[in-house]
């Protein structure tokens, strides 16, 4: 997806901090952080989350070289990004999920590419291979930043969850980055789920003619892959 060598891409990251206002996250960044956060969720169209995280639990989920934060003319922080390992298996092991983030005040000056441009730069740096999004139909923004960075719709997930009394859908979006040219061999490794998923029975794909005000039946996996 984004063309140039690993050390094209730490020039990319250095000159995206000096010229566009997009630095690393800092712990003391965190209060800025979570009330844009939670601005964020108060859309309720940006996550199934109803309360920002600890930072705690923030710090414990997302990758230290993978969140940034953008800063105004006055050092105020107006938006982040961050990403974490979707997995600890070995195949999966630079494989990133991510959010990105804008106070509402600042939406619409670029700044959301700015902050996942610069978390495409960083991961590629660190030898990430692929990044991965589930994002609202509703948050047409946030679809158009990644789909201006050629990010992918690879996926529709039906009733994903319910979230504030009803069904929700997601698309599943995904970029390759330029990660190393030879994968690591995870022959023999342990595989360690970080999620524990209730036991699924036959999947079934959804169709036209779902209705959304009917719960799934247990077992039932709705899926539908473009």
């Amino acid at each position: 997806m984004v063309a140039g060598s690993t050390g094209t891409a730490r020039v990319r990251s250095r000159r995206a901090e000096m010229s566009d206002g997009v630095r690393a996250m800092r712990p003391r960044d965190w209060p800025e952080v979570a009330h844009i956060y939670a601005a964020g969720i108060a859309t309720h169209n940006a996550t199934f989350e109803t309360d920002p995280p600890s930072w705690e639990d923030f710090d414990n989920s997302r990758l230290q070289d993978l969140r940034f934060v953008a800063i105004d003319e006055t050092g105020a922080v107006v938006g982040w990004s961050a990403a974490g390992s979707v997995s600890d298996r070995c195949v999966y092991s630079r494989v990133a999920d991510h959010g990105v983030y804008v106070h509402p005040d600042h939406q619409g000056r670029g700044l959301g590419v700015r902050l996942l441009q610069t978390l495409i730069d960083a991961s590629e740096d660190v030898g990430f291979w692929t990044l991965q999004s589930g994002i609202f139909p509703e948050n047409t923004a946030s679809l158009a930043i990644h789909e201006r960075l050629e990010f992918r719709v690879v996926g529709t997930r039906v009733r994903l969850g319910r979230h504030l009394g009803r069904w929700r859908m997601s698309y599943s979006l995904s970029a390759a980055v330029r990660g190393p040219e030879t994968p690591p061999e995870c022959r023999g490794h342990k595989f360690r789920l970080r999620t524990l998923l209730a036991p699924l029975g036959r999947p079934r794909l959804a169709t036209a003619q779902s209705r959304d005000d009917r719960p799934p039946r247990t077992g039932d996996l709705r899926l539908l892959v473009w």
